[in-house]
């Protein structure tokens, strides 16, 4: 099966970028035509997005381009942070379609949260970047929400939170919505500081912590602190949970991310191709230089098409509906049911 991904950048926005991105997948790809394309786009085409889905249809001769843009772009063999860049992944045509059980939409969402309309009901994974562009069939969505589905081929799913746990599981004794006030026996910022090593306590770091709930929940971001030792967080909790803080540091969520990729390359040897949807806050800026998800990738799947977005949060389906997550990695990982 001939998929393929290209990337393509330069000092300004331009179809040719587009038209070269997509040329290259189609060159490495052996084809001349694509069924479908996998088109993402740096936030630098936020007003230029009809002609560049324009130069795509007419470069892979077909209309089934879906995506969206993005803080920053990425294939199997590199990564764009700071230049206008586009990034695209071709299908073949003369693929057999059929309707896989279950099978969630891909989706693309601008809005600042995740929609009302896709909480609920049919499964879904993806991206979301504010106030990003995001296109199906080659058309802008109006909403800023896009959605497709890839039907001959199967997809696993694995997220990687990168979290290493602090704490013990601890009672919740005072809480209201989203504010936690005590955990423990303590103010939920003394507990806190008392998980955490000696050199972050005096000012700890927000953005780099949160709390988890079981294995089977996702986990619960930290937003501020206040004055009288409460801390707020991203959903509302009650006194019934037991929760543990976590952080997210480079080197273990590096190891957390290789060890999921190689099991995920166990359960799923030789895809035909790869999503990845990073947070911007795991990408190169987190590890210091290089991405290393992608260096993780790279080892796990070595012959296996990438193509990835950096992004303000993932979409993943949980137990009863659909959620947002921040500071993940989500690997989405196709195989073909049936091919020519």
């Amino acid at each position: 099966m001939n998929i393929a991904s290209g990337l393509a950048s330069g000092r300004v926005t331009s179809p040719e970028l587009v038209r070269t991105a997509v040329a290259m997948a189609l060159e490495k790809a052996g084809i001349r035509q694509a069924s479908n394309v996998l088109l993402f786009l740096s936030r630098d085409f936020d007003r230029d997005v009809p002609q560049a889905l324009r130069a795509a249809a007419k470069t892979a001769a077909c209309v089934a381009i879906s995506g969206c843009t993005a803080s920053g772009l990425f294939t199997e063999e590199t990564w764009v942070l700071d230049q206008p860049s586009a990034a695209a992944l071709v299908i073949p045509p003369g693929l057999v379609t059929i309707k896989l059980r279950d099978q969630p939409w891909l989706s693309f969402s601008g809005q600042a949260r995740l929609p009302f309309a896709w909480q609920k009901g049919s499964k879904r994974v993806g991206m979301l970047e504010n106030n990003a562009q995001a296109w199906a069939h080659a058309q802008l969505a109006s909403n800023q929400c896009a959605e497709i589905q890839l039907p001959q081929f199967d997809m696993h799913l694995a997220n990687s939170t990168g979290l290493r746990q602090l704490s013990s599981f601890q009672p919740v004794h005072s809480a209201a919505g989203h504010r936690l006030e005590r955990l423990g026996s303590q103010s939920a910022l003394d507990n806190l500081r008392r998980a955490l090593p000696a050199d972050l306590r005096e000012q700890p770091p927000l953005h780099q912590l949160c709390l988890l709930r079981d294995k089977d929940s996702f986990p619960l971001n930290l937003l501020s602190t206040t004055v009288d030792g409460s801390v707020l967080l991203s959903e509302a909790i009650d006194t019934s949970q037991s929760l543990a803080w976590a952080i997210r540091q480079p080197l273990s969520a590096e190891l957390e991310i290789r060890q999921l990729l190689a099991h995920a390359a166990r359960t799923c040897p030789r895809p035909d191709f790869s999503l990845m949807f990073s947070c911007f806050g795991r990408g190169p800026l987190f590890f210091g230089s290089d991405d290393r998800n992608l260096c993780a990738f790279r080892e796990s799947f070595p012959d296996t098409p990438l193509l990835g977005c950096y992004g303000n949060g993932q979409i993943v389906p949980g137990d009863q509906e659909n959620q947002l997550l921040q500071q993940s990695v989500l690997t989405l990982l196709f195989k073909g049911q049936h091919a020519v």
